[in-house]
């Protein structure tokens, strides 16, 4: 702990020792910047030394620099240090008592979906496994359930220089997307060597991968990619955000992502599909 207490000054150590006891260190580090954070903006040593006047042009500094959920942390982190401080004695009263939290919204999957020149700009720079299942999952709407059991034989070149994805299983409608020739040359280097039975992204081992697995790789290439917070179902979004404003058939997209069957009178060939529309 002694290299979070180096954020604050002697004055402050001792309550803080105790105050961040029993925490995760990531969580202790977090604590101690944000009460180091408070002692510069209002300029004291000492919680001793900031009062209610204080404390509400630092809520109205953070306020203005952060957004609403980073904001909210900062001022619950502070509430807390001087609830400790009141519990302990060091502070006879809580002049954080009236400080006031952002109401924080969660942000809906609509909202994380990547606008379409930031998904272009990430692609053409990226390589490797993880870019490539982002950019499938992005390219077929496909779930991750979907991309973990894909297997070698699932995918495939066609004659137009296009490659193809074969998803579903078994009782569920069997759909063939087409994909780009710069998506499928990505997934070359992951197709080389494998069976036809083998996994096209195995887990350990190269057994099939978890659903859990699949996500958890498709987030951590999203911070990578400078994408932000994605996930499967977030990548399925932007497929149908930016396949409709591409012009792709509201029919046609629905019939890619599996949210319903192609109407009799708009039957193309199997490998008809809203991907066609993305310029990925």
């Amino acid at each position: 702990m002694t290299d979070e207490l180096d954020l604050l000054p002697p004055a402050l150590q001792r309550d803080a020792t105790f105050w961040l006891q029993g925490k995760r260190p990531s969580t202790r580090r977090t604590y101690a910047a944000d009460a180091a954070q408070l002692l510069e903006l209002t300029g004291a040593r000492s919680l001793r030394a900031i009062g209610p006047d204080e404390l509400a042009a630092f809520e109205r500094e953070i306020r203005e620099r952060y957004g609403t959920h980073a904001a909210a942390r900062k001022i619950a982190v502070v509430k807390s240090l001087f609830a400790y401080a009141t519990r302990n004695g060091t502070l006879s009263r809580n002049p954080a008592i009236r400080l006031k939290t952002p109401e924080k919204r969660p942000r809906s999957v609509s909202e994380r979906v990547p606008d379409l020149r930031t998904m272009i700009a990430a692609f053409a720079r990226a390589h490797g496994r993880s870019a490539a299942l982002v950019r499938l999952c992005y390219a077929t709407g496909a779930s991750a359930e979907d991309l973990a059991r894909l297997r070698r034989r699932d995918v495939f070149a066609g004659v137009d220089g296009r490659g193809h994805v074969q998803i579903g299983r078994g009782h569920e409608r069997i759909r063939q997307i087409a994909i780009s020739p710069a998506t499928y040359g990505a997934l070359a280097p992951l197709l080389a060597g494998l069976e036809p039975n083998d996994r096209v992204f195995p887990g350990a081992r190269g057994r099939q991968a978890s659903t859990r697995t699949i996500e958890r790789e498709i987030a951590a290439a999203g911070r990578e990619l400078g994408l932000g917070r994605i996930s499967a179902r977030v990548l399925r979004n932007a497929h149908e955000a930016h396949a409709l404003q591409r012009g792709a058939p509201p029919d046609v997209v629905a019939h890619t992502l599996r949210r319903a069957a192609m109407p009799r009178r708009r039957q193309k060939p199997k490998s008809w599909s809203s991907s066609t529309w993305l310029p990925i």
